[in-house]
This record gives C-alpha cells, structure tokens and sequence, in this order.
C-alpha cells in the first residue's frame, strides 16, 4: 500500500531508523506516566532520573505542541481526526498511523488556530501504529 501524497510504500519506511524516534518515545513515556498519575489521583510529579518533573508546568509547556489533525480523501471529504504532537521545531509531528492510512490529505490545527498543511510522511511503523510527518510552516507551535 502506497500512501497517496508521497507514493512511496509504507512497509519501505521504519520510524525505528528516524532520528526523533527515540526522542519522542523519551518525551512519550514520561508523558504517559505522567497521566496515569493524574489519572489515579497521585502527586503530580514524577522523578525522571534524579530529575523532579512538575506535571502542571510540563502539560503547560507542551500542550502548543499538540495538534488535531484532520484528514481527508481524494474528494476533500473529511473521514478521520486524530490528535499528534510535534518532535521539531521544522514541523516533525507524531500521530498514529490509523490516523492517516486512508488519507489523500490531512491538515494539523494549532491550538492557536493555525492552520498548517501535512506534506508527507517521513517514516511510519505500521505494526506500532506509529507515524512520523511533515506539516508545513516552520515552528508552527
């Protein structure tokens, strides 16, 4: 299966082999820990090595750098919305691939209101239903 903006086969790319991949997955574990605290109702802090993370201020800081994406067929249709967050500065954004599979296009909204294009995928892994792309603008946060 190709995907439409790139053609390229999905199964040629490995998000393993990306740079940002084990940045973001860092970036992700501390993250989810981080919820499940919030979720069981504990302190909102979590010890990152001898580093004592503040979970208030970490949601602040990076809730800019999660989107909502908007993805569309061939026809401007709109068929599938998901959340990813951004790993750059250049405009590097990590969703699940589910997200995007069946996409002719696919647009990422800022909290701010922004508006900024998806180009293409830069790498995917399928079988974690992970998915690294490219939306247009430079730091679009």
């Amino acid at each position: 299966m190709c995907h439409p903006k790139l053609d390229v086969p999905l199964h040629a790319l490995d998000l393993r082999c990306a740079g940002a991949y084990h940045v973001a997955m860092k970036a992700l574990g501390t993250l989810i820990a981080g919820i499940a605290l919030l979720a069981a109702n504990q302190p909102a802090t979590v010890c990152a090595q001898t580093e004592i993370i503040d979970l208030k201020a970490l949601a602040k800081k990076a809730r800019p750098a999660v989107m909502l994406l908007v993805v569309s067929d061939a026809n401007g249709k709109e068929i599938a919305t998901g959340t990813g967050f951004l790993v750059s500065s250049d405009g590097k954004l990590i969703t699940n691939f589910h997200v995007i599979e069946k996409a002719a296009s696919a647009v990422a909204k800022a909290e701010n209101g922004g508006l900024f294009p998806v180009e293409g995928v830069l790498a995917s892994d399928p079988k974690n239903d992970l998915v690294l792309l490219k939306i247009k603008g430079k730091d679009p946060r």
